[in-house]
């Protein structure tokens, strides 16, 4: 039974990361690379949040799901 939810629980983290990642794609034409590491600048932020129970993403606030911003994030050097 743990076992079942514990997996469960890691697929729809996983869904949550793919969903977040093919939509930067393919509504602000960003390559997998880096849509990935937009993905972790938010996620190190805490700009957005993986909802686990449904497999979706919450940003924070809306303003964070604009190109300028997502470019932002790609010029940032990591660990900053």
């Amino acid at each position: 039974m743990f076992e079942t939810s514990a997996q469960n629980f890691v697929i729809r983290n996983q869904n949550a990361r793919q969903r977040f990642l093919d939509l930067v794609q393919e509504q602000f034409h960003f390559s997998d690379d880096e849509a990935v590491v937009i993905f972790d600048y938010y996620l190190q932020k805490k700009i957005i949040r993986l909802d686990n129970i449904n497999g979706t993403f919450i940003l924070k606030h809306g303003i964070f799901w604009d190109r300028r911003c997502m470019n932002s994030a790609l010029q940032i050097p990591k660990g900053f």
